[in-house]
């Protein structure tokens, strides 16, 4: 089965003109690029996002019957501390606190509509112990601003799927679809440097959409976030 699931996400790239290479006997994505969209990155994730949610999750997990999908098992090890500014000049005043910290990190608008907030900071974490440790850090950073950090666990888009974090779990057959992925797949996680035009541009970007939405915003954040069975942070703005 886990052949013929893969088969079908490989045919499905090839259709919309995605086409790998073979390597070692493996089948090989390149994604080499330069992130765009809204975020300044201060440092990227170590994090492959493309193999675990493009590929695992969109093309796999979303084709199997409704009970039997599932969340990588490394998406529900993944932690994030988050900022939510509400006022654009709180935003801005971010950027130079971030890249003092210098930890994995992007800052950036939000355009999901899955997400109730026009302005985010996120820091990635590698598990619950690294995320309350970067908590910590970033919190103490924040001292003497307005705003708060807290810790979230996975993507946002997970949580509109599949319910809160304390209810995801790993489903029957799950391993062993991912160690097969893993066996045959690899998706290249390289992605360039952004360069200071890159920047410029996306930060241009950000005035616009501030001046066209308005400079303040406050959203209803609740997330929860759990370690195992145990509730470890909640947040509601």
């Amino acid at each position: 089965m886990e052949d013929n699931l893969i088969n079908e996400a490989v045919m499905s790239l090839a259709k919309s003109g995605v086409t790998p290479s073979l390597v070692n006997g493996k089948i090989c994505f390149a994604t080499t690029q330069k992130p765009g969209g809204p975020w300044v990155y201060i440092r990227y994730s170590r994090h492959n996002c493309t193999i675990l949610r493009t590929f695992i999750h969109q093309l796999i997990s979303k084709r199997l019957p409704a009970k039997e999908r599932f969340i990588p098992s490394e998406c529900q090890g993944c932690y994030k501390v988050v900022i939510r500014p509400e006022s654009y000049n709180d935003f801005l005043s971010l950027l130079p606190i971030m890249r003092k910290l210098d930890f994995a990190s992007k800052l950036g608008i939000e355009k999901r509509e899955s997400v109730d907030a026009l302005y985010g900071a996120y820091f990635y974490c590698d598990g619950l112990d690294h995320g309350k440790l970067r908590l910590d850090q970033v919190n103490l950073a924040l001292t003497g601003t307005k705003m708060t950090a807290f810790l979230k666990r996975g993507c946002t888009e997970y949580e509109a799927e599949f319910g809160p974090s304390d209810t995801w779990e790993i489903k029957p057959g799950q391993m062993e679809i991912e160690k097969e992925v893993f066996a045959r797949v690899t998706i290249d996680n390289f992605k360039m440097p952004q360069t200071k035009t890159d920047k410029k541009n996306i930060m241009a970007s950000w005035e616009k959409f501030a001046n066209a939405l308005g400079p303040d915003y406050r959203g209803a954040h609740n997330y929860i976030t759990y370690g195992g069975n145990k509730k470890c942070q909640k947040q509601t703005a």
